[in-house]
């Protein structure tokens, strides 16, 4: 509720008649559910990152890097779901890394054009 009323309270330089109604109904969603909660509780599920990386096949000293992230029951982490990715990564790394282990590590974590 914080962010939809911190979004209506900085609209109010110009009211609107649609600022009117999202106001109204926002406080009448507070008056119908005053103890409104949520409850967060944890999973059998966990993230799997692989990735792989290649040092400097590229042109100008750059290497590649590939990964696959998906969610996989935690029984069994090794079994990848059908249509289960998250991302894939396939690109050559923008920056010059100085070891494999670098490049692995961007390959988890770096986003790429």
């Amino acid at each position: 509720m914080l962010a939809t009323l911190s979004k209506l309270v900085s609209s109010q330089f110009r009211p609107t008649t649609a600022l009117y109604n999202d106001v109204q109904h926002f406080l009448q969603y507070a008056a119908t559910y005053p103890e409104a909660a949520l409850t967060k509780s944890s999973s059998d599920m966990l993230l799997v990152l692989w990735s792989d990386s290649s040092y400097l096949p590229e042109s100008n000293s750059r290497s590649r890097a590939g990964g696959y992230h998906y969610l996989s029951k935690h029984d069994d982490p090794t079994t990848v779901p059908i249509k289960g990715a998250i991302d894939i990564i396939s690109a050559i790394l923008p920056t010059v890394v100085s070891a494999v282990s670098e490049g692995e590590f961007a390959s988890l974590f770096r986003r790429y054009p």
